[in-house]
């Protein structure tokens, strides 16, 4: 399926000092002299028959030597007549670069460059790259809700609807793996919070729905713990009907939330679950970027923002400098919904048509994110790993 089309050539960059190439069996040689700037490469080319049932799996062993180096791996999938598809970038280690993906549709050629990129002195030896196909991996798909109510103005109404949306979303035909509700659910449209514990009848409803549908639920309310401490807070209860965990509002707003009596919450957890990777923000946490950076880097795939305040720019940019999926639960139904990390949109969005329900939509959490533009930081793999290794070099 996939055999070399080319001898690997020597090619140096634009306004670059060209380093020194050199062969010896199967390793590539780049050397790099004194020079301010010095960048080169050696590329190679293969023959590929598209497959649409397999992958292609690449790994390219290495040494770097340099304190300003830096090497690098990418990938070009090319067409017939030598036109570019689609390219993308090797994930890197200490010793080797590695790449899994699926051959885009159309390609005839595969195009490998092997770079060092070096200020002053610097070295790499690349070993020979080893191609193989293999078997795609299933995909992990999750059905991800955003929930509204009707508000009714007292807390027992609200309930008893928010337990009305939970059941309609569990006997759906879109059923939703995991249904998250808005900010404080149970204060909507009431003058004062209501306080509810991990042991209290509504997390306990909750939770027996939560089993009886095996559906994950985010149930957002005012919390007070044994010590009497007040909190904004999101649970996370499974699909087993436990309590997986909880978030608590780091970001209070200083009207309502500090005059008020509630205590801020002293981290960004990561819930790592069955369905995928879950991190949760409230309302205004969602203004600064610095919430849902410490969740990308915590290894969040999913970012639910509960929220009684709406911003549509915050919330799509939130959605592309994390490389995470954000589900946005409102109280105003078109606010409600999905937005994808690649482009920054909404890809499922109630349209205001009903007061009370929720929206569902479908996501890929193993679809390759792919930047056309990267640096040249640790990792050149999917997007949401990139905007996070790369920014902790600066």
């Amino acid at each position: 399926m996939i055999k070399m089309a080319n001898t690997p050539s020597a090619e140096i960059f634009n306004e670059a000092s060209a380093p020194e190439y050199a062969t010896q069996q199967d390793k590539y040689i780049i050397t790099a002299g004194n020079k301010h700037y010095s960048a080169g490469m050696y590329t190679i080319t293969y023959d590929a028959v598209n497959d649409a049932d397999k992958l292609i799996k690449i790994s390219v062993p290495y040494h770097l030597q340099g304190e300003k180096a830096s090497a690098r791996v990418m990938v070009s999938f090319l067409d017939s007549e030598g036109k570019l598809i689609q390219s993308d970038y090797f994930t890197k280690t200490d010793n080797e670069f590695t790449l899994k993906k699926e051959i885009p549709e159309g390609t005839e050629k595969i195009k490998l460059e092997m770079l060092l990129y070096c200020f002053g002195k610097g070295k790499v030896t690349y070993c020979a790259p080893k191609l193989d196909v293999v078997e795609k991996e299933p995909h992990r798909i999750v059905k991800v809700a955003s929930a509204f109510i009707e508000r009714k103005g007292t807390y027992k109404d609200n309930f008893q609807n928010t337990l009305s949306v939970i059941e309609e979303a569990a006997n759906s035909l879109e059923k939703p793996n995991i249904l998250c509700f808005t900010e404080c659910v149970l204060d909507l449209g009431c003058t004062e919070k209501y306080y509810i514990s991990e042991t209290s009848e509504e997390m306990l409803s909750v939770m027996r729905l939560a089993k009886e549908y095996g559906m994950y639920i985010i149930f957002t309310s005012h919390e007070i713990d044994e010590a009497g401490l007040k909190y904004n807070t999101s649970f996370l209860i499974s699909d087993k009907g436990e309590l997986s965990g909880k978030y608590r509002k780091v970001f209070l707003t200083g009207m309502g939330e500090l005059k008020g009596g509630l205590t801020p919450g002293e981290d960004f957890p990561v819930f790592d679950t069955p369905i995928g990777k879950i991190g949760m923000l409230i309302c205004w946490d969602q203004w600064f970027p610095e919430g849902a950076r410490e969740l990308a880097k915590n290894g969040a795939e999913m970012i639910f923002w509960s929220t009684r305040g709406f911003h549509e720019p915050r919330a799509l940019t939130r959605a592309m400098d994390t490389g995470c999926y954000v589900i946005v639960s409102h109280a105003n139904p078109c606010n409600c919904g999905v937005i994808e990390p690649a482009n920054g949109k909404f890809i499922a969005r109630a349209d205001g048509t009903k007061e009370q329900g929720f929206v569902c939509g479908e996501i890929d959490l193993d679809e390759r994110l792919i930047s056309q533009y990267k640096s040249f930081g640790k990792n050149g793999c999917n997007d949401r790993e990139m905007f996070v290794a790369e920014c902790e070099l600066y």
